[in-house]
């Protein structure tokens, strides 16, 4: 199963309460352990599948068969462990005591990701010198000019061995051979020779990924190619250029206000206001859509009465009382109305799933939604739809 495909929002049984959990659960983690995964898609619809298939097990009163190498799994990932342990009571406060017999199938998801991505790590290098400190101040400048990948440099004396713990260093150099010092080494001169640099900088190459991927990805050329191209761009350019930010005057009521926004769009974009209206009133009574924390909402919908993809945003004059995701009350001031055929085709399917999975996607999209402008909006919209098409291409 693909799970990088974006998620069709517009199914009636799109949990977006769940979907809302999963990316703070994700972004908690990338918080705490300053490795960013919320840019792994994999790991946000491996999680989503799981979880929404563990809460169904809950309600079944069934239980997942003993597995005895999840213990060796929690004792590899201690801290990645405890963070993730900790998450989610803190974000499914509902279920403490049932997620805790899934925390191993969730820190295996983690895991997985760390081994999809590679993340850069921080080279650091111990400098052994028997020389003065002014010497040392020469070695030190010429690594951090032609190593970078080096971020942190340490000197020491010779007589300070007794005090260092080796297990801190990445790389251990010295200006002089030491007999009797048992782990990897490499000596050289004080003046940093550009053959040493050379052979210095090969030894990083080994050290600055861990679990670095090979890919087997082999690009193959078939006929359809141009025209599903063709078909990503026509699809993309026409959402671009019907994509603005309006202003609207708030009625009474939420109802009202959305008669106010539809009414505008009769004949373009929808054939009955009325129906879509219902629609989405329905849909957000259903499941709340409101963002956490925030002051917007994603109102959608894929139904008979609406002729053409369509997403736009509405700044409301004044605000209305909506429930966020997260089932708090929140006061709606900017509306983002995303509405679909019923009969969409895949390519419209994945281009509106890349707008509404970057909602949340990150602290920085969030803002963005919230409070961009226009153009901001339209280049953040642009530059998702050019990753759906490279992405596409490489499928």
């Amino acid at each position: 199963m693909n799970y990088k495909k974006p998620q069709n929002i517009f199914l009636d049984n799109f949990d977006a309460e769940l979907s809302y959990q999963v990316r703070e659960l994700i972004r908690l983690v990338s918080q705490q352990t300053q490795k960013d995964f919320r840019k792994d898609d994999t790991l946000f619809y491996d999680l989503l599948t799981h979880l929404a298939a563990a809460f169904k097990r809950i309600d079944n009163q069934a239980q997942l068969a003993g597995n005895p190498l999840l213990e060796k799994i929690l004792t590899e990932y201690p801290r990645l462990r405890k963070i993730i342990q900790d998450d989610l009571k803190e974000i499914f406060t509902d279920h403490r005591a049932f997620l805790q017999d899934e925390l191993a199938y969730i820190v295996i998801h983690f895991a997985a990701s760390l081994e999809r991505n590679p993340v850069q790590k921080e080279i650091s290098a111990l400098v052994l010198c028997s020389s003065g400190i002014g010497t040392a101040k020469i070695l030190e400048s010429r690594l951090n000019k032609y190593t970078p990948e080096i971020e942190r440099i340490e000197i020491a004396k010779i007589s300070q061995m007794g005090h260092i713990d080796f297990k801190e260093f990445d790389l251990i150099l010295s200006t002089i051979f030491l007999p009797e010092f048992s782990l990897p080494y490499k000596v050289i001169s004080p003046l940093l020779l550009d053959d040493e640099i050379r052979e210095i900088k090969q030894e990083l190459q080994g050290k600055q990924f861990s679990n670095r991927p090979v890919s087997t990805h082999i690009n193959k050329e078939t006929p359809n190619d141009f025209e599903q191209v063709y078909e990503q761009m026509k699809v993309a350019n026409e959402l671009l250029t019907q994509f603005s930010i309006t202003e609207v005057s708030t009625r009474q009521t939420l109802e009202k206000t959305l008669d106010v926004i539809l009414d505008e769009l009769e004949g373009v974009v929808v054939e009955d206001p009325q129906k879509v209206r219902e629609l989405l009133i329905h849909r957000h009574k259903t499941a709340p859509i409101g963002i956490p924390n925030t002051h917007f909402a994603l109102f959608h919908s894929a139904n008979t009465y609406v002729k053409k993809p369509y997403f736009a945003i509405f700044d409301l004059s004044r605000s209305v009382p909506i429930l966020g995701m997260d089932r708090k009350p929140m006061e709606l001031t900017r509306l983002l109305l995303m509405l679909a055929p019923d009969n969409m085709s895949t390519t419209e399917e994945r281009l509106l799933g890349r707008i509404s999975n970057s909602v949340i996607e990150s602290d920085v999209n969030i803002q963005t939604y919230q409070y961009g402008d226009e153009e901001a909006i339209y280049e953040r919209i642009s530059s998702l739809f050019i990753t759906e098409i490279k992405d596409s291409e490489e499928e």
